[in-house]
């Protein structure tokens, strides 16, 4: 479900309302369980303290992080860096 659109379901769409695979990023199902939506047993096992250690490992090693990151210290380096005389 494209991010865009999450405000227009709520906790009465249930478990069918979410993707069956969990997102890689165990703070977003924090987020639904904490909204009121009914998790699946998919969800609620990626959810151990385990399972989120792992899941924010491949985080910080996905291609998509690492471009965001190497852009976000570009941008320090280059924007707000010679602002503070550094």
């Amino acid at each position: 479900q494209p991010l865009h659109t999450l405000h227009q379901c709520g906790p009465e769409w249930g478990p069918e309302g979410l993707s069956e695979e969990p997102p890689r990023y165990a703070k977003l199902m924090h987020c639904f369980r904490h909204a009121g939506w009914k998790l699946s047993a998919t969800w609620r096992k990626a959810m151990r303290p385990s399972e989120e250690r792992k899941a924010f490992k491949a985080v910080i090693r996905s291609p998509q992080w690492t471009a965001f990151m190497d852009a976000y210290r570009r941008f320090i380096r280059e924007e707000v860096a010679p602002l503070c005389g550094d």
